[in-house]
């Protein structure tokens, strides 16, 4: 496998996790919201919701950088590539399946070979 293909697979797989976890993201808003409204209660319903609403947040600021950083890695753009580094960083600790995207992100990222791709797209794109 080259790293072309090394970096197409880590982009697929930012912006698959990403989705995933804005979809749990959401599924967290319409259930705790779902909660609120089947309970009839007029004090449950804000506060499901807030906390529905909070859980949609929290879940998006994870998977949105995965989403935009694949999307970019895909069309060779430099600051995805900062991106995913940084989101990666983070990843680590999100064991296992963030930690195993993680190493595997850093190690196709930091990659001589990668820098070099990047490099000739930016000087692609310029020219």
């Amino acid at each position: 496998m080259n790293m072309e293909q090394h970096i197409r697979l880590i982009a697929i797989l930012n912006i698959t996790l990403g989705s995933i976890l804005a979809f749990v993201g959401l599924m967290a808003f319409v259930f705790f919201a779902g909660i609120g409204i089947a309970a009839g209660d007029a004090e449950a319903i804000p506060i499901l919701g807030l906390v529905g609403t909070v859980g949609f947040i929290f879940m998006l600021g994870f998977g949105l950088p995965g989403i935009l950083g694949g999307i970019g890695l895909l069309n060779r753009k430099e600051w995805a590539r900062i991106l995913v580094i940084a989101a990666s960083c983070i990843g680590l600790f999100a064991f296992p399946v963030g930690t195993a995207l993680s190493v595997y992100s850093l190690w196709v990222l930091f990659n001589n070979e990668t820098i070099k791709i990047f490099e000739s797209a930016r000087g692609r794109a310029v020219a």
